[in-house]
């Protein structure tokens, strides 16, 4: 499964809900891509996790099977 992420500055009470999201998808094994913005943000607020591609547009996206945008609309 291939899910690509993005998603905007959260407080620190919601660091938990989406550390334990990308602990989920670790133990799925799923392949994860970050946009750049949202793994700068994640890594300054460290929450761990493991992409296997950062994108900095959206025509750098590899076929994702989802798209997920945190916290956005």
């Amino acid at each position: 499964m291939k899910i690509a992420i993005h998603g905007r500055n959260f407080s620190v009470q919601t660091k938990p809900y989406v550390q334990a999201m990308f602990d989920d998808l670790a133990e799925r094994k799923a392949e994860v891509q970050i946009s750049h913005s949202y793994h700068e943000f994640l890594s300054f607020a460290g929450v761990a996790h493991n992409a296997n591609a950062i994108y900095h547009n959206p025509g750098e996206l590899l076929e994702a099977d989802f798209m997920l945008s945190l916290g956005g609309d």
